[in-house]
């Protein structure tokens, strides 16, 4: 999936307002009426969300499965909120270990020139922990690391990578907070 722009919405709850497949990945936890949310409560959220990130598993996921990655999904957003714990560094390592991008050289004789292409490999739930692990890696060694920002609504748990020219953004997605922030706001001047 390409992420640009804001805002991606699905026919499911998931909200792609991340830029970036590991900070959606974070952001399935989600508050509703001061409650902290579970968007992959069940084997078929994971299902879907992966299929919302064009990401099709080839097989069913067990319970064990999806409690791998709920853990996952714990130690990357501690990462991501700067956290340097050596147990979910050593976690994600152990994903990182799994993840086998299936990259294959080629030689292309009309062109005369090296191809390196990308061969389809199976879409287990291994294969998913090991690449968003191995995201998770690239994106907290890049330059990147210092755009990622937490919503500025303060009941609002979403992350985003702040891809804006400014570099100013502050909300998750204008839709979700920022214009409840803006009406706020308003309505307050109207008061006074």
């Amino acid at each position: 999936m390409i992420y640009s722009g804001y805002m991606k919405t699905t026919n499911n709850n998931f909200v792609l307002v991340g830029n970036h497949i590991v900070i959606d990945f974070v952001n399935t936890q989600i508050m509703e009426d001061a409650l902290l949310v579970e968007l992959l409560s069940t084997q078929e959220d994971l299902k879907s969300w992966c299929e919302s990130v064009d990401y099709e598993l080839d097989k069913d996921i067990t319970s064990d499965e999806l409690a791998s990655v709920i853990e996952l999904r714990q130690c990357i957003y501690n990462c991501l909120n700067a956290s340097n714990n050596q147990d979910d560094i050593a976690k994600i390592n152990e994903y990182i270990s799994k993840h086998r991008p299936n990259n294959l050289l080629t030689f292309n004789k009309a062109q005369n020139s090296f191809n390196l292409t990308h061969e389809r490999c199976a879409h287990t739930i291994e294969s998913l922990l090991g690449k968003l692990a191995y995201e998770c890696a690239k994106l907290l060694c890049s330059d990147q690391v210092k755009n990622i920002k937490n919503c500025s609504n303060p009941h609002c748990v979403l992350m985003f990578l702040d891809t804006s020219r400014t570099k100013k953004r502050r909300w998750c997605s204008m839709e979700i907070c920022g214009n409840r922030a803006k009406a706020a706001k308003h309505y307050k001047k109207q008061l006074s």
